[in-house]
């Protein structure tokens, strides 16, 4: 008896009946893709879909999964590490999400979004005394230098104690102002100026007599 199977399908021998209940020496052995009596028919890999996170296509001799994003393997039940591509500045943390990856903070010195970390200039964290100048060196490996403690103050810029030395003995205010010896910068605060005066307590200067009388009829209007 010829073999009748279709689609490449091998004929074993075996007895059965068909659906005439005619004895039949051979049965169908199909190949991957196809079924059926005779693998007259193709079989839907696809249905149902065994690709967990992606698209099932449907091919002659199988299917194949195509993976949404941030899946992969053979039936997109892996979530993808993206951190295996290191995308992350140098000893940043990377940790994978789902359709994604999450960089950490950048190193100290530097700033950034954690993918892109750019080195800060030493001296943009300010690490020399108030009012101290501070300048780069050429290389930010090398780091800053600080300039010399203001007056009133000795150290070596990045730390400056106050000296014993008054400043209100300078004259730093205004004759009619009161002096008051402080311990941080510039040393010395000066008060208000008093009434018939101007100024910031540094310098006060008299008013004339025109604008005290024109300051204190608008008060009392």
């Amino acid at each position: 008896m010829p073999c009748d199977c279709f689609n490449g399908g091998s004929c074993v021998n075996a007895r059965f009946a068909d659906k005439n209940h005619e004895e039949i020496e051979y049965e169908c052995r199909c190949p991957a893709g196809f079924t059926g009596l005779r693998c007259e028919r193709e079989r839907d890999e696809c249905t149902p879909n065994p690709c967990e996170h992606g698209t099932c296509v449907d091919l002659p001799t199988g299917f194949r999964c195509l993976c949404d994003h941030g899946f992969e393997g053979d039936r997109c039940n892996k979530m993808k590490d993206f951190c295996a591509e290191q995308p992350c500045f140098p000893n940043v943390s990377c940790s994978s999400e789902t359709g994604g990856f999450r960089c950490g903070p950048c190193p100290p010195g530097y700033t950034g979004n954690g993918i892109r970390c750019v080195g800060l200039s030493p001296c943009t964290e300010r690490p020399c005394f108030p009012g101290v100048v501070c300048s780069n060196l050429p290389s930010s490996r090398l780091g800053y230098v600080c300039g010399p403690c203001p007056k009133y103050f000795s150290g070596d810029g990045k730390r400056c104690t106050r000296d014993a030395i008054p400043a209100c003995r300078d004259g730093v205010c205004s004759e009619v102002s009161r002096c008051m010896e402080i311990q941080e910068p510039p040393g010395y605060k000066c008060g208000p100026c008093p009434a018939r005066y101007k100024g910031d307590g540094r310098t006060c200067t008299r008013e004339s007599f025109r604008t005290s009388v024109s300051q204190r009829e608008s008060k009392e209007y």
